[in-house]
């Protein structure tokens, strides 16, 4: 259209516009004539996602991002189709579905409901995030109900103690704060406003680094409604029991009752996480480096269950996650993930997750790879191509080296940050979060990286421990790094990984001398600079719930296409 010589960087324009008509099922420019059409190309401006009274939202982030990388109005812009095809032959191209960004503290405490029934099955499509924000606290709700173009947002604001902990049932929601006490909230859909009920204080003055509701069902009990679980600072673990209103009790707080006080460890270790194994009527709680196992008929500890995972006093339970009999862990800057078997008692495998480079078909698990060799590969050397990978799993041939499984784990298993062995060029990574989500086991990783592993012993179609993909946004999307904290089940079909962005201190202000509303550093000559730090920033990343199935199929699909 401008007269000037083209190639084939105008069918990848082309392309841009069929994912337009792809994402919102409107031809571009529709709306205006041959004459308009051309001028718009040409200046620059491009389809929007409206059309007359309604506005069209793109539900898939890398699809949007490759259409506009693709009608840019620079050829050289453009990526080429190699790196498109490469792109979407990746499962993350269409496993993401949104992301966003909330700026935030640093010690923020984001969660959902774990255990929702039929009755509230609204709830399973909320995430809540409480934070800090001068002397009072601000409460976000994020929805991520399927129907929804968009995820809504409610802020409300509510004074009081920094949240550690918190968990949700129903409308209720139990809030473990730095106060030394546990605050109980009703929520009110109608409304968007919490109501406070109920304060419980703790006996030991040690605040509650977790919490977890187990609800009864209501055949089983007429009066209880369920068992509220919070482990403390200390090692402590206090049960306390949900009854149900009665007509003569006026006071909320009675529906509450103190029923246990155990002591998990006989060191003051907290207690970070706690996981349901739901047919076995068990309660696993990870305390300090070990995870103690609670039997939820009786309310008793299974001694002398204790379920070692460190190997050092100082190395905390981070995160747990079940999967029939079979319960993974870790530890905090561990390069592993330890495998228990629940109807054995004992450790059965564990997961080596600190490569540089985790490549599809690789076997993670310690028992089936010990005949067969593990690839490593080494960035040693930067990529001589121009154009960057889509994703990390895919490298442009940097230089690699081979180590047998033995090799392999003798190197990691003291690695944390950095192997010696291999010098400062080699950069291993920390597992950091963990969810079972159908027959495969989500691990997310320091580097922003979540490995999708493979878990069903009875699969004939993968090993047992092998990475099935490698989920990460594309560079394309242009979001910045961070380790993967926390995921959660959300709206039964959703995977909320939250990747917690480190800020950075950057001098942004200029002040004069005279200036002393604030501290001011002085440096030669006569220029001054405020060193402002910028905003904590809470990424979530929401993926669908895809297990083996899905990842075969989408793996299918593109196989018939290239035939």
């Amino acid at each position: 259209m401008k007269g000037k010589a083209f190639d084939e960087k105008a069918d990848l324009f082309s392309l841009g516009m069929l994912f337009y008509h792809i994402i919102s099922g409107l031809f571009p420019f529709d709306d205006l004539n041959s004459i308009k059409t051309k001028v718009n190309i040409t200046t620059g401006t491009r389809p929007k996602f409206k059309h007359i009274e309604y506005a069209m939202l793109p539900r898939c982030a890398h699809l949007e991002a490759l259409m506009r990388a693709c009608w840019q109005d620079s050829p050289i812009a453009r990526p080429s189709a190699k790196y498109a095809l490469n792109l979407m032959q990746n499962a993350s191209f269409l496993c993401l579905r949104h992301y966003l960004e909330v700026e935030s503290d640093n010690e923020a405490c984001l969660y959902t409901q774990d255990t929702a029934t039929e009755q509230d099955e609204e709830a399973k499509c909320d995430l809540w995030l409480w934070r800090k924000s001068e002397q009072q606290r601000l409460m976000t709700a994020f929805n991520f109900e399927y129907k929804m173009t968009d995820h809504e947002k409610k802020e409300c604001l509510a004074p009081g103690d920094k949240v550690l902990c918190a968990v949700q049932f129903g409308d209720y929601h139990v809030l473990g704060t730095s106060g030394e006490k546990l605050e109980i909230y009703r929520y009110n859909r109608e409304k968007k406003r919490l109501t406070h009920q109920t304060d419980l204080f703790v006996l030991t003055q040690k605040p509650a680094t977790s919490l977890f509701y187990y609800p009864m069902d209501g055949e089983k009990s007429d009066t209880l409604l369920g068992y509220l679980f919070a482990g403390l600072e200390d090692g402590t673990l206090l049960i306390y029991s949900h009854n149900k209103p009665q007509k003569s009790t006026t006071s909320v707080s009675r529906t509450w009752e103190l029923r246990k006080r155990l002591v998990l460890s006989g060191e003051p270790k907290p207690c970070q996480c706690m996981a349901l194994v739901n047919h076995r009527r068990e309660l696993l709680i990870g305390c300090g480096n070990t995870v103690r196992v609670l039997n939820l008929n009786e309310l008793l500890l299974l001694d002398p269950q204790v379920l070692e995972v460190g190997f050092q006093d100082d190395q905390m339970v981070q995160g747990l996650a079940c999967y029939g009999d079979m319960v993974w862990c870790f530890t905090e800057e561990s390069t592993y993930i330890t495998q228990y078997d629940l109807s054995k008692r004992t450790i059965v495998d564990r997961f080596y997750c600190c490569s540089t480079v985790v490549m599809q078909g690789h076997c993670l698990s310690d028992q089936n790879s010990e005949s067969t060799n593990m690839t490593i590969i080494l960035p040693l050397s930067p990529s001589s191509s121009t154009e960057s990978p889509p994703f990390c799993e895919l490298s442009s041939r940097p230089r690699s080296a081979t180590l047998t499984a033995h090799e392999a784990r003798a190197r990691f298993a003291s690695t944390r940050t950095k192997s010696r062995s291999l010098g400062d060029r080699y950069i291993s990574y920390n597992v950091t979060a963990l969810i079972a989500v159908k027959d495969t086991l989500w691990i997310g990783r320091s580097d922003g990286v979540i490995l999708v592993i493979g878990i069903d012993h009875a699969s004939e179609r993968y090993k047992f421990g092998e990475v099935l993909s490698v989920l990460s946004p594309s560079p394309m999307l242009d979001l910045p790094d961070g380790p993967v904290s926390r995921m959660f089940l959300v709206a039964s079909d959703r995977v909320v990984a939250c990747r917690d962005i480190v800020p950075e201190e950057a001098p942004i202000h200029k002040l004069s001398s005279d200036d002393s509303s604030r501290p001011i550093a002085r440096t030669r000559g006569t220029t001054i600079f405020s060193l402002k730090p910028r905003p904590y920033k809470h990424q979530l990343l929401v993926w669908e719930d895809w297990g083996s199935h899905e990842l075969r199929q989408f793996k299918k699909a593109h196989e018939l296409c290239n035939y």
